[in-house]
């Protein structure tokens, strides 16, 4: 599994094999790129298991703007829905990031960016996502990435 490291900003090194308190630190700072923000989300859903607690499920949470959380209902539902519909993101082998690219979205002002991101589990069985990260424009998180949205990816989309 691809793992990134970003111990120069956070403090964490996220490639080690580190201790679920480690990882219990993660939240959102305005001083990680938009590619981190999602690498990093997707590095703590692929080691939920060995953190347990859903650690890494309720990591990526962090990660939503405060509106979608409020949307979402209580983490509990969070966790729910990635292990329902999202359970490639727990057990992925392997992980391929294509390029961010900008979006602008209808009636928001932010600026929005893209990334094709392909996991593959243990049986080469790929499954493809969108994941847009919007820059936030106010309150408590005032310029920093959150995952505006994932979505399942056509094939002939983002390649």
């Amino acid at each position: 599994m691809a793992t990134p490291t970003d111990a120069g900003t956070t403090g964490v090194d996220v490639a080690s094999n580190g201790s679920a308190s480690r990882y219990a630190s993660l939240r959102p700072t305005c001083e990680r790129p938009a590619g981190l923000v999602i690498k990093l989300q997707l590095d703590a859903l692929g080691r939920d298991e060995r953190l347990g607690n859903d650690t890494g499920v309720r990591i990526a949470c962090r990660f939503a703007p405060p509106a979608h959380q409020r949307a979402t209902g209580p983490e509990a539902s969070f966790v729910r829905l990635i292990r329902q519909q999202y359970t490639i993101m727990l057990r992925y082998d392997s992980v391929r990031y294509g390029p961010l690219r900008p979006e602008e979205r209808a009636g928001n002002g932010s600026r929005t960016l893209t990334q094709r991101v392909t996991l593959a589990d243990g049986n080469g069985t790929e499954s493809a996502f969108l994941w847009s990260v919007t820059r936030q424009e106010d309150g408590r998180y005032d310029g920093c990435w959150m995952t505006s949205s994932v979505v399942a990816a056509p094939e002939d989309d983002f390649s």
